[in-house]
């Protein structure tokens, strides 16, 4: 089923969340972004 959002969460590093927001990376973003591009990955392979 494609569409529509979910809620995924995770534990990181304190440091690396804040090494992330220092460089002003969007951390939600970013790991949306690498999802997307594993899921391409796989697709792929397959």
């Amino acid at each position: 089923m494609m569409g529509g959002w979910v809620t995924v969460s995770t534990k990181v590093r304190r440091e690396v969340l804040e090494k992330a927001r220092a460089y002003g990376i969007n951390v939600s973003e970013f790991l949306r972004n690498a999802l997307r591009r594993r899921s391409c990955v796989e697709r792929r392979r397959n």
